[in-house]
């Protein structure tokens, strides 16, 4: 091994160590100190476990679902909550429907079918980089409900991204090319928050909201909560990236490039076809779960089923492309709000937090900005998408309750507010997107970085522009 790989090695089990000996000891600090009035000894232990898997989250100790399933098992070892509650993530119907969700999304991506859609939306558009900017953020957008992993959407129009770039004879790290993949990541990325199917993110967001407001949103009414957010995302980006993005020249695509594009992938494949016809009768149950009566995760998993009968997906496909490890920390992490209710946690954050969050009822303009700007900045320390993520919706579900606001609020804010990058290490979603377009070979991180700080803006003021519309809608009183 190179002197130079064994130094790093040497360094990053160095950080991994200190790290782990931070974790041990807060959570040692944590489940010793005096009990806070509210709370019991076994709140505490609760608690410093939770601390631990946070400090292990920081310093990437160990993969994130290892993390996670070790926190399940402490509170079970140190008999804090029973091993039901600890692993109640498991049991509900929110870890089923994203294994279902996951295998459709397996079923799209090894079809090809996204990537054809992909570039029949493209086609749609005008062959100038506005043109091809709108494209981008369309496309991911009509794509978004049809699979739940943003990675696997990224993966394959990335590269479509830069062929347009290539077409339109924009340099490498050049502005214009920049702006593509940012059009790109932005279409079939950050859109996926608009639809509940969208990303395994959504359904995360949902199973640790309380059971009650779970039964509230379907796909229809997150949709339709999510619609004025979702319009200032689209108009904002655009606007944005074609000021700050503009090429040094206006060429245009060649007439036939998406057109030829779509030749080279043939005729629809047996596979093709019925994967379309599975979502489609999908998303109409989906949309019509209250009309239908039958809820996301039959619909979802009979449709894994089917695709498995008809010899669309394999045992080899459930057994190597089905990212169970994700699957196995979303469903320890979803467990969460039930552990802490259980031991108390729930109860006197809201009595605690409950009168000063209060306050904002009368003006929740302030709350929104108070708490997306707040995450912007934890999410420096908290890296983990899902972690973060979940540990500041079920920190703000029980505040918010005792302020009259729907769970649901909260759990959209730090779902939106969660995506930054503005930091190179923050989102493991963007780093994927940026190397299945070519890294810093393609487009400077540098650069890149510019349309966090103008996400962060746009997501905050459709935020704040949702605000009259989900007090119309009684989310907000």
């Amino acid at each position: 091994m190179p002197t130079e790989s064994k130094t790093k090695l040497r360094k990053g089990t160095a950080k991994k160590i200190v790290g782990e000996v931070l974790a041990i000891a807060v959570l040692a600090l944590i489940s010793l100190l005096p009990v806070p009035e509210g709370l019991t000894r076994n709140s505490l232990i609760t608690l410093g476990v939770l601390a631990w898997a946070v400090v292990n989250w920081i310093f990437n100790c160990m993969d994130d679902f290892i993390v996670a399933i070790l926190m399940c098992v402490l509170w079970a070892l140190f008999k804090t909550v029973p091993f039901a509650t600890a692993f109640n993530g498991f049991s509900g119907s929110t870890w089923w429907i994203l294994i279902g969700a996951l295998g459709l999304g397996t079923a799209v991506n090894k079809s090809g079918l996204l990537r054809r859609v992909s570039l029949y939306a493209l086609r749609l558009f005008p062959p100038t980089f506005k043109g091809q900017v709108m494209a981008m953020l369309g496309a991911g957008t009509i794509a978004a409900p049809l699979i739940p992993s943003t990675t696997a959407k990224c993966a394959i129009t990335a590269p479509i991204a830069m062929g347009i770039a290539d077409q339109l004879g924009l340099p490498k790290q050049s502005r214009g090319r920049t702006g593509l993949y940012c059009a790109m990541y932005t279409g079939f990325s950050l859109t996926g928050t608009i639809f509940l199917s969208a990303s395994f993110l959504g359904y995360t967001i949902l199973g640790v909201l309380p059971q009650e407001t779970q039964e509230q949103f379907d796909w229809l009414k997150w949709f339709v909560c999510m619609i004025p957010w979702g319009i200032v995302l689209l108009v904002g980006s655009y606007f944005f990236i074609t000021r700050f993005y503009r090429p040094e020249t206006n060429e245009k695509l060649p007439p036939d490039m998406i057109k030829n594009e779509i030749a080279t992938l043939g005729k629809m494949s047996r596979e093709e076809k019925i994967t379309t016809v599975v979502l489609a009768i999908c998303l109409v149950f989906w949309i019509g779960e209250s009309a239908f009566g039958i809820s996301s995760t039959i619909t979802t998993l009979i449709a894994m089923g089917v695709l498995f009968y008809l010899n669309v997906l394999d045992k080899k496909d459930f057994q190597s492309k089905m990212l169970w490890g994700l699957l196995f920390f979303i469903g320890s992490v979803m467990g969460l709000g039930a552990v802490l209710d259980a031991v108390g946690v729930t109860a006197w954050l809201g009595d605690t937090f409950g009168p000063f969050l209060s306050q904002f009822a009368s003006n929740p303009y302030l709350l929104v900005l108070s708490v997306t700007l707040a995450i912007y900045v934890l999410r420096m320390v908290i890296t983990s998408l899902t972690a973060s993520m979940t540990i500041f919706t079920v920190i703000l579900v029980p505040i918010a309750q005792a302020a009259g606001i729907n769970p649901w609020v909260v759990g959209i804010i730090s779902y939106v507010s969660v995506m930054v990058w503005y930091l190179r290490y923050m989102n493991a979603n963007y780093l994927s997107a940026f190397a299945a377009a070519g890294g810093d070979e393609q487009v400077k991180y540098e650069d890149t970085a510019k349309m966090s700080f103008g996400y962060m803006a746009i997501s905050l003021i459709g935020l704040l522009v949702s605000v009259p519309y989900w007090q119309l809608l009684g989310l907000i009183p």
